[in-house]
C-alpha cells in the first residue's frame, strides 16, 4: 500500500500515546482487491482534541463526524474518532461489509463481519441493511456506484431494501448525490449497475437527475467514459436524456463554468450531426471544443476525427484567435476617421471572417480594401 509507513507511523503515535488506531474502509478493500489505494482513512479511539495535541500539524476537517486531517511527511490523513464504544461497534455501522475491514499496525486484518469472504464471493451486502440504508440515504445510491466500479452483485436482501427505501434519496442534498452518479456513469460495469438500478427503482427517485429509461437505454449505448472529463461526462448525459441545452443542469448544481463549457459542447455537437466541420465553424468552436466533440462522436459511436486530424485542421487555420487579426479597431478608427461606434465591432468581425475562411490576406492593407469592398468601413 502506498504511503504504509506513513500510515504506520500515525497509528503507531497514537498507540504510544495509549490510543487505539486502525487503516480502515476503502483503503483496505482497494489493498485486497490489489486496486490503487486513493485515500487511507485512519480510525481511533483518541478524541479530536487528543489526536491535535499529539500531532504538530492537523486542521479540523470535519466537526460532525470528529475528523481531523493529520500531515506526516508530506501525506494527508484522515484520523476520526471511533463511532460508538469500540472498534466493534464502528465497521459494524458502516455501509457495506466489504468496507467494514480494518488493519492494525502490523498489517493484521480485523474482519468483524465476513468482509473478506464477501470479497472473493464479488458481494454487496450490508450488516443490518435496512439500518444502515436509511441511516443515510446516499448509501443506496453508493451501492450502484459500487457496482459500477468493481462489477460485484448485489445481496438480494439489500437490493430488496433499496428498493423499498429508495423515496429517502429524495431528500439527500443534490451537491451528493452528483458525486456519486458521475463516479457510477464512469465505472467500468456502469451498465451492469445501471440495470440493477432499474430493478431496485431507484432511478426514479434520484433528485435532480430526472432519468428515464429511454435515457439509461442511451447511456448504455455509450463506449466506456473511464477517465473521460467531467465537462464530457456531463454533455453526454445531456444528450442521453434528450435535453436540448444545458439549463437541466442548473438543478444539479454544477458550476457556472461546466455549464458554459457543457453549452458549447453541445452546440457543435448539434452542428457537427449536421456537417462536417468549416474553418470558420472550427475557429469559433476552439480547439478544445472541437477535440471534445469528436471524443463525444467516437462514444456515441459516431464517425469521428481523430484527435491529431483535429489539429491539424486547427493549426492550418490563418489565426486561432483574434489577438492574431492584423487589424485592431484603433487601426479603423485611425484610417477612416471615424467615430467611435458598433460598427467597429462588426468590421473586426467581417474582418476575422474573411482570414480565417481564406478570401484575405491578414494584413491591414488587404483587409481595409476588403472591408470598404463589403462597405464595412
Amino acid at each position: 500500500m502506498q504511503h504504509w509507513q506513513e500510515a504506520q507511523a500515525v497509528i503507531q503515535t497514537l498507540k504510544t500515546n495509549g490510543y487505539e488506531a486502525y487503516v480502515v474502509g476503502g483503503a483496505v478493500r482497494d489493498l485486497l482487491l490489489q486496486r490503487p489505494v486513493a485515500d487511507i482513512d485512519i480510525v481511533t479511539t483518541a478524541k479530536p482534541n487528543d489526536v491535535s495535541q499529539i500531532f504538530s500539524s492537523v486542521h479540523q476537517l470535519n466537526t460532525e463526524h470528529q475528523t481531523i486531517l493529520v500531515k506526516v511527511k508530506g501525506i494527508l490523513f484522515e484520523v476520526t474518532t471511533i463511532k460508538g464504544s469500540s472498534l466493534e461497534e464502528d465497521l459494524k455501522a458502516r455501509d457495506l461489509t466489504i468496507n467494514s475491514l480494518a488493519l492494525n499496525e502490523k498489517e493484521e486484518l480485523v474482519d468483524l463481519v465476513n468482509g473478506k469472504q464477501d470479497l472473493s464471493l464479488k458481494l454487496l451486502r450490508s450488516v443490518e441493511p435496512e439500518r444502515r440504508m436509511t441511516e443515510d440515504p446516499l448509501r443506496m445510491l453508493r451501492v450502484f456506484r459500487f457496482v459500477s466500479e468493481l462489477g460485484f452483485v448485489i445481496d438480494e436482501q439489500l437490493l430488496n431494501t433499496i428498493n423499498k427505501h429508495r423515496g429517502a434519496v429524495k431528500e439527500i442534498a443534490i451537491e451528493r448525490v452528483v458525486k456519486e452518479w458521475l463516479k457510477l456513469i464512469k465505472g467500468s460495469y456502469r451498465n451492469d449497475s445501471l440495470t440493477l438500478m432499474q430493478k431496485a427503482k431507484l432511478h426514479h427517485s434520484l433528485p435532480g437527475l430526472r432519468l428515464t429509461s429511454i435515457g439509461i437505454q442511451k447511456l448504455s449505448m455509450l463506449r466506456s467514459l473511464a477517465g473521460q472529463s467531467e465537462i464530457v461526462c456531463w454533455t453526454a448525459y445531456c444528450i442521453c436524456m434528450g435535453h436540448e441545452d444545458e439549463k437541466p443542469l442548473k438543478r444539479l448544481a454544477l458550476s457556472n463554468q461546466i455549464q458554459r463549457a457543457v453549452k458549447l459542447r453541445m452546440k457543435f455537437y448539434k452542428l457537427r450531426l449536421e456537417k462536417s466541420w468549416t474553418p470558420f465553424e472550427l475557429y469559433n468552436a476552439t480547439l478544445n471544443v472541437a477535440l471534445d466533440v469528436e471524443n463525444l462522436r467516437f462514444l456515441f459511436n459516431l464517425t469521428s476525427i481523430s484527435k491529431d486530424n483535429v489539429s491539424s485542421m486547427w493549426t492550418s487555420l490563418p489565426i486561432q484567435s483574434r489577438t492574431e487579426l492584423a487589424i485592431t479597431g484603433s487601426d479603423l478608427l485611425r484610417i477612416t476617421r471615424k467615430e467611435q461606434g458598433p460598427w467597429i465591432r462588426d468590421a473586426l468581425n467581417q474582418a476575422e471572417r474573411l482570414v480565417v475562411t481564406g478570401e484575405c490576406p491578414n494584413s491591414i492593407e488587404d483587409l481595409i480594401k476588403a472591408l470598404r469592398r463589403c462597405e464595412q468601413c
